[in-house]
């Protein structure tokens, strides 16, 4: 024990090696316990890198399946372009069909355009018409009173005439004496 006892004693004198000897203790006690870490984590990884190669064989099987459904869509693709491609000339006709049935409807709006011209026109006509048949029942109106007024003039001119050429006898009037004259 001796030997245990000097070196203690000599710790205890020299603080520099007392320290040097203690980092020693823990260096190595630190060494242990980083090499069990390092342990630790390189199963830790060699366990990850075990499932890595799980999975990047899910991933290769997974990717061959995308691949699969992918060309699938490809095929699938292509027939949708060809009706897609058929769809387009249908279209296209129809277009054309609209585009003629455009064309004629435009014609057709401006023969109706000319018939409505010809309807107005002949509108304006029937108008002018009625303006002259209005004015001729008018001028006729005019005529009748005109001839009432005149008949009426001549009538008592003709009665002046009778009375003064022809005297009338006792209990004769002056009708009876047209009647007889318009009779004979």
């Amino acid at each position: 024990m001796e030997l245990k006892d000097e070196l203690l004693q000599l710790l205890e004198r020299d603080k520099e090696l007392r320290y040097a000897v203690m980092g020693g203790l823990l260096g190595i006690t630190d060494v242990q316990s980083s090499l069990k870490q390092l342990v630790d984590a390189l199963s830790k990884v060699l366990n990850a890198v075990d499932g890595l190669a799980r999975n990047q064989a899910v991933m290769v099987d997974t990717l061959n399946r995308v691949l699969e459904i992918t060309k699938r869509l490809a095929e699938t693709e292509e027939s949708h372009l060809e009706m897609t491609r058929n769809a387009l000339e249908i279209s296209q006709r129809h277009l054309e069909i609209s585009q003629k049935i455009l064309e004629n409807q435009e014609r057709l709006w401006q023969d109706v355009e000319k018939l409505w011209q010809e309807v107005r026109k002949t509108n304006e006509n029937i108008e002018r018409m009625w303006r002259k048949v209005s004015d001729i029942e008018r001028r006729l109106r005019d005529l009748s009173k005109n001839y009432g007024g005149l008949s009426k003039s001549i009538g008592l001119l003709i009665e002046r005439d009778t009375r003064h050429y022809l005297p009338l006898g006792s209990g004769e009037d002056l009708t009876s004496v047209l009647r007889d004259l318009k009779d004979a």
